[in-house]
């Protein structure tokens, strides 16, 4: 399984709660995030982002993702 990926499968009232909370969540994360961000600093987090997943990701061993168990 790719790290990156993420398969899930949910029942009807699952799916529908997920329908219902996912506006709030995107609208909260942009104004918390995004929107207090000036215009330069989005593709600064992006670098500290991408510096972090690649640390975290060379500390995990390939079976790790492959099995789930982390």
């Amino acid at each position: 399984m790719n790290p990156n990926e993420l398969n899930a499968s949910y029942r009807s009232a699952g799916f529908a709660k997920l329908e219902e909370i996912v506006p709030g969540h995107v609208r909260e994360a942009r104004r918390l995030v995004v929107d207090a961000l000036t215009p330069e600093q989005p593709a600064a987090l992006g670098d500290a982002a991408r510096a972090i997943t690649a640390v975290t990701m060379a500390e995990q061993p390939e079976m790790c993702w492959e099995s789930g168990d982390c």
